[in-house]
């Protein structure tokens, strides 16, 4: 037991670790060019040139091209299939804290890829921290009064993850960018 979960947590260091590399590379694309006028942007020391290759709006032309989002979604649509399976006595409780939490967490992605000023940002993409830690709860709860199993709580657990790790490098690349206004 103990060799398998050694064994599991160098699986997920090595897959932190890869997210952590993807997440650098879109952040530094996505958060490149936000604010500021195309000449600001041009005349700029601090940003890269106005170019298509490293201009973050045509490289992400919707917060559909973010990888925080796509992890996020992944994770909302997961949870909206496992608690169909919850009991009916559950619809306006756990079911729809859950769901409601988790399609926060995607939500507030969306509106904050929006925002140009770099507060604006981070407040969004704080929120949808605070939504993906509010459904870390709901996991270990559903586990806990037996509506999963624990397969389809490392399942979640997994999923909730890769969504935390791109959606904290991305709040750090726009927290660490100075192309992204103040």
């Amino acid at each position: 037991m103990e060799v398998k979960q050694e064994v599991k947590m160098e699986e997920l260091k090595e897959v932190k670790k890869e997210f952590k590399q993807e997440v650098k590379a879109v952040v530094k694309k996505d958060v490149s060019n936000v604010g500021g006028s195309s000449a600001e942007k041009q005349s700029s020391n601090l940003t890269p040139p106005l170019t298509p290759s490293n201009n973050s709006r045509l490289n992400s032309k919707t917060f559909k091209d973010l990888e925080c989002w796509q992890k996020a979604h992944e994770f909302v649509l997961a949870v909206y299939r496992i608690t169909k399976q919850f009991p009916e006595d559950e619809r306006y409780g756990l079911t729809s804290q859950f769901r409601r939490a988790a399609v926060s967490i995607a939500a507030n992605i969306c509106e904050g890829y929006k925002k140009l000023s770099k507060a604006d940002k981070l407040r969004f993409m704080n929120i949808a921290q605070g939504s993906l830690e509010e459904c870390r709860y709901y996991i270990i709860l559903s586990r806990d009064i037996e509506y999963i199993d624990q397969p389809t709580h490392d399942r979640l657990e997994y999923l909730i993850n890769g969504a935390s790790w791109k959606l904290n490098g991305y709040a750090e690349g726009i927290s660490k960018n100075a192309g992204v206004k103040d």
